[in-house]
């Protein structure tokens, strides 16, 4: 759910950082927690008010690599908060090595600077009342949220640094994610075996909250290994150079049958309706099978189309990876790629697919041949 906005970058947050939450207030909350000498309704009041500075203070960590990458050019979609911290959603199209460490690097250098400003105001705080616990517990939680995401695994801050320093030596972003694939798999493992750990020596609670952890950093970079791998790709490519072609038009009053017929015989999911020339819409297998057969051969297209005004449609400068996405969301077969209110093109899921399978075989042919191969 969508929470607001900072900068213009639209703040999220995932139902499971509300369970997370949850579970802070009550640890924390606890009589054997940081506020253990407080009444038990100061305690709720004093560990709700921690939990939402730390909060902010993810957030905060999330902004810095946001801003920063801002600055470099890059398009910010979202910020989004979940179990274990966060998430910046950036358009990283056409980055380099350097820029990819320092938009890492932020992230992780904000908590730290964070944390020396809440040390600091910890000095001037009671000792051992409610706001030095308060401030005690932030500056720990920044420091270990700051050192934790520079593990060399995916999802990770760290992986990104390693990922920028790989590239920059071997030249090639697809060595560079095979590395840090292998050491998101050794961070993994790690942690299952501290999670064992723990639990047989008496800490269950911390064992399966490691295990846990241990399972989303495997599952996060399995994902992001497949998108850097088989995906990113995408993002050197514009929609016009991966469209479609278009079929030929037909009458908005050609009958159903017939213009299914037509469909049929083109090999595309979509074909487009023209009136004297001008695209006014088109029609899909999806619009035909609403119909009984019957009904086929006295309907006529116009009144099943999808006119022009109501298509969910790319232009051609847009970034093939971009249409990628938006193709995702929008729950659609295909995005008709138009450009002042002509119909250019269509791009669907095997377009996709011809177009990553080419970028692989492409990337894999054009480096034994002295070029450097296609980068995201």
């Amino acid at each position: 759910m969508t929470i607001g906005r900072l900068f213009g970058i639209p703040i999220r947050v995932d139902w499971s950082w509300l369970l997370v939450f949850a579970l802070f207030v009550w640890a924390i909350g606890q009589p054997s927690g940081i506020f253990a000498h407080a009444t038990p309704s100061l305690r709720l009041g004093a560990a709700i008010v921690t939990i939402v500075l730390l909060f902010v203070c993810v957030v905060a960590h999330e902004l810095a690599h946001a801003l920063t990458a801002r600055r470099f050019g890059a398009a910010i979609r979202e910020i989004e908060l979940f179990a274990f911290g966060g998430v910046s959603r950036i358009d990283q199209t056409g980055t380099t090595p350097l820029r990819e460490a320092l938009i890492a690097l932020a992230g992780p250098a904000a908590s730290v600077a964070i944390a020396l400003v809440l040390a600091g105001f910890t000095l001037l705080a009671e000792p051992r009342g409610i706001v030095f616990q308060a401030l005690g517990y932030l500056t720990t939680i920044n420091l270990v949220l700051a050192a934790f995401n520079m593990l060399p695994s995916y999802p990770l801050d760290g992986a990104r640094v390693l990922h920028a320093v790989v590239w920059a030596v071997a030249k090639r972003r697809s060595t560079a994610v095979s590395a840090v694939s292998a050491t998101s798999t050794i961070v993994g493992l790690l942690l299952v075996a501290a999670s064992f750990a723990l639990f047989f020596s008496g800490y269950v609670t911390s064992g399966v909250w490691t295990a846990f952890l241990a399972w989303f950093i495997m599952r996060a970079a399995r994902a992001e290994t497949t998108n850097e791998l088989y995906v990113a790709p995408l993002a050197e490519l514009r929609c016009a150079q991966i469209a479609d072609d278009v079929p030929e038009a037909v009458p908005p009053d050609t009958a159903g049958a017939d213009a299914l017929a037509r469909l049929i015989a083109s090999r595309r999911r979509a074909i487009p309706v023209a009136e004297a020339g001008t695209f006014i819409g088109i029609v899909t297998l999806s619009d035909f099978a609403k119909l009984a057969g019957d009904d086929l051969a006295r309907t006529a297209v116009r009144t099943i189309m999808t006119p022009r005004a109501l298509l969910v449609s790319v232009e051609p400068s847009l970034s093939a990876l971009d249409a990628f996405r938006k193709l995702s969301d929008c729950g659609f077969h295909q995005l008709p790629v138009i450009e002042n209110g002509e119909l250019l093109g269509f791009i669907s899921g095997e377009t996709f697919h011809r177009a990553l399978t080419f970028a692989r075989e492409q990337r894999a042919i054009l480096p034994t041949r002295g070029s450097s191969c296609v980068h995201s």
